[in-house]
């Protein structure tokens, strides 16, 4: 699971991801049987706990590779009062689950950081038993675009981009090609959609301010970088954050996640 840069475990992070997930929406229709034991891949600090409580009589098993995105995931658990959770720090290739251990794999937001993103998706498969279930989203940041007067912002993020996953760091396309890699792989029903996400200033100033600063949030790691390798100036940076808190009638928003499901055999 690893990932170019750290997207970090601070507090102010932490309430970005927390955000981000409630913006973008792309888990409002994933439920589990309360029976479940589902296996989040790349859990980082907790953003999806949510599994934790619909999955009450079962259990949640959160796997990460940096030790304290898990510290800070498992006292989000204790705050809420789970019992059932449980957090393994592992890597992408060897996540220390025995075979057909659990009903369901989870990864969200994680392969796009992977040079090679089949592995964790056939180690996925090798944990969840015959007839259980992947649900993998993924964003497609080339689909990401915010406008009309965010020229420095989409500047900023385009160089983040390229950092984060340029020079085979990352898995870029990712998104678009879920349905070959996952049919080339040991499973079924494979079914594949989009999740778009628009928001404007004139119907949606709240969401739309939201998410030009969740842009903001995930540039901000990597700034001093892009700026010390000259991708961006100083001065863009600052007008980048600029424009990101300015939302008037005619500011739009849109970005595409990818989700799949398939059913392991």
């Amino acid at each position: 699971m690893k990932e170019s840069y750290s997207l970090g475990a601070k507090a102010s992070e932490q309430k970005r991801l927390l955000l981000q997930r409630k913006i973008y929406g792309d888990t409002e229709d994933i439920h589990f049987p309360s029976n479940y034991q589902v296996a989040e891949f790349g859990c980082g600090a907790g953003a999806n706990l949510w599994i934790a409580q619909e999955v009450s009589a079962g259990s949640y098993i959160g796997l990460d590779i940096q030790s304290a995105q898990l510290n800070k995931a498992e006292q989000t658990a204790q705050m809420l009062g789970l019992c059932n959770t449980e957090f393994k720090l592992c890597n992408a290739e060897k996540s220390g689950l025995a075979d057909s251990s659990v009903d369901a794999a989870f990864v969200r937001l994680v392969l796009i950081h992977l040079p090679n993103p089949k592995t964790m998706l056939q180690e996925m498969i090798r944990v969840v038993r015959p007839g259980g279930r992947l649900i993998i989203h993924e964003p497609y940041d080339a689909t990401y675009y915010t406008g009309p007067d965010k020229f420095n912002l989409m500047k900023c993020f385009r160089a983040r981009n390229t950092l984060a996953y340029g020079n085979g760091r990352g898995s870029p396309e990712i998104a678009v090609n879920l349905f070959p890699v996952l049919s080339s792989l040991k499973i079924s029903e494979v079914v594949v959609s989009p999740h778009v996400i628009n928001a404007n200033g004139k119907s949606d100033g709240i969401r739309c301010k939201n998410l030009l600063e969740n842009i903001i949030g995930l540039i901000e790691p990597v700034s001093a970088e892009l700026i010390a390798q000259s991708k961006i100036t100083p001065e863009e940076w600052k007008s980048a954050q600029q424009e990101a808190g300015i939302v008037t009638a005619y500011t739009f928003h849109t970005q595409t996640l990818w989700k799949a499901t398939a059913q392991v055999i």
